[in-house]
């Protein structure tokens, strides 16, 4: 990796970041972040703040995660990447869609209970309504894949 100086001067020269205009880029460089463990983040002035946003969608579980590391190490020996055109298929495709499959039953009645629940006017106590969205695309289609 370059030096400090190198990437505070050609952060918004080449690079455009999504979610705004690059002029105002040039005059407000974005914050330049370099490091991460767990929720917390740190910029390249050392800076430590937790991470609410920028992980949402990718890093629920925590960065630098071992549990994940692991998993990721073990597959890029077995078996780094292979796609599923042309009549062709992996074991980890396989496993992750029938994973993935597993989890939308699940959530659909877990949907359904809470929908029950709700009509006869029980209130569950610890129990949350998670990927409701999901639910609804699943139950939509659960005659097809589930």
């Amino acid at each position: 990796m370059k030096d400090d100086n190198f990437l505070r001067a050609n952060n918004a020269r080449h690079m455009w970041h999504p979610m705004g205009h690059p002029g105002e880029a040039m005059e407000h460089a974005p914050t330049i972040i370099t490091g991460a463990y767990g929720s917390v983040i740190e910029d390249i002035d050392g800076h430590k703040t937790v991470d609410a946003v920028g992980g949402l969608w990718c890093v629920n579980l925590g960065y630098s995660n071992d549990v994940i590391k692991n998993a990721i190490t073990k597959q890029l020996h077995d078996l780094p990447y292979y796609s599923a055109f042309a009549g062709t298929s992996n074991p980890p495709a396989i496993e992750a869609s029938y994973m993935v499959r597993n989890f939308l039953k699940l959530m659909v009645w877990l949907e359904y209970f809470l929908h029950l629940a709700d009509q006869i006017r029980l209130k569950p106590v610890s129990v949350c309504r998670v990927s409701i969205t999901v639910c609804a695309v699943s139950q939509s289609a659960q005659n097809f894949y589930l």
